[in-house]
């Protein structure tokens, strides 16, 4: 009986649609794979001679869905080039430098999933959104969903085919949080952050049912901290004062700063200049332990890449270890 394998290989496109598809630089084990066509691919064509529609003719065709895995410090690096846009690599140090830029065209990539007994591929992706998560005694989850163009079958890869790194996943206490400096890890029971580029959907033309380009829309990068509410400190941030809300000048701005520390196998920084509360919110259940929920949103702000290059973006990513280039 033949191996059953299931797999989620990625790789850059050199340009939207490159074909043939390229093969994968790397092979995730993934913890989710749902890319499935979407919308309404085949059109019925009215007519009055019957109650019922008779004839149905092709429509625009595309792929949507999303990937998940326990990332870890290397393969988190194409997800957070092709979700910003953004990227320098350091020579003299060797440090990977991701940033959010203004450009609408977002790089984009093939996925090749490997389900049980084909390869399906999925040509013209694009990061909608990416998100990581974690939680206290957990692993750091990543999400990415995507936009792309088309699906199709290739052969199964082996397993000694894979292309993988040895590198573990990112853990609960290897994850720091700093705001305004200072460290408040022991404080948090959970956080996330979510990059949604609210890509445009709407990038076909004349002769050929597939999108020729997808384009990026407004990028929006969201945090969340989850944690306990023994003081008023964060909802003091929200309302500007002491006392409680409605202050005329009541927006507070801060820095956020998060890292994930792999140790020898390398680490990633990532940095939000300016931050503001959107709301914070909190709860009681029973006896059980009141929690705070802390919604944040980025603004743009100056940021001093590793080879001393400023850029103006409302997150920068910098990550060390052992992967040569993106």
């Amino acid at each position: 009986m033949a191996e059953r394998l299931r797999y989620v290989g990625i790789a850059e496109e050199t340009e939207y649609m490159q074909d043939p598809a390229p093969e994968a630089v790397v092979h995730l084990p993934f913890a989710t794979f749902d890319i499935n066509v979407t919308g309404d691919t085949v059109e019925e064509v009215p007519q009055g001679y019957d109650r019922v529609n008779e004839e149905v003719r092709e429509a625009a065709y595309a792929v949507s869905g999303s990937i998940g895995y326990a990332t870890d410090v290397n393969t988190i690096g194409y997800f957070l080039k092709w979700g910003l846009g953004g990227y320098a690599l350091d020579s003299e140090s060797m440090v990977h430098n991701f940033y959010g830029v203004n450009d609408y065209a977002l790089p984009s990539f093939v996925a090749r999933g490997g389900l049980d007994h084909t390869e399906m591929v999925y040509r013209g992706l694009v990061l909608d959104q990416i998100s990581l998560s974690v939680d206290k005694k957990g692993r750091a989850s990543f999400t990415g969903n995507v936009n792309g163009a088309k699906d199709e079958k290739a052969v199964l890869k082996n397993r000694d085919e894979l292309i993988t790194y040895t590198e573990k996943p990112i853990m609960f206490h290897e994850v720091k949080v700093e705001v305004d400096g200072k460290d408040v890890s022991a404080e948090i029971d959970s956080l996330s952050i979510d990059i949604s580029n609210n890509t445009d959907m709407d990038g076909y033309g004349m002769n050929n049912r597939l999108p020729v380009y997808i384009e990026g829309g407004e990028r929006a990068t969201t945090f969340k901290h989850t944690l306990r509410f023994n003081n008023t400190k964060e909802l003091e941030k929200f309302w500007g004062n002491s006392t409680g809300g409605g202050d005329k000048n009541g927006v507070k701005q801060f820095s956020v700063k998060y890292t994930l520390d792999r140790g020898v196998e390398g680490k990633v920084e990532i940095e939000i200049p300016r931050v503001y509360i959107q709301n914070p919110k909190h709860s009681v259940s029973n006896r059980d332990r009141a929690k705070q929920e802390i919604n944040m949103k980025a603004l743009p702000g100056d940021v001093t890449l590793s080879d001393s290059t400023k850029v103006r973006t409302d997150i920068y990513c910098r990550v060390e270890n052992g992967v040569e280039s993106y």
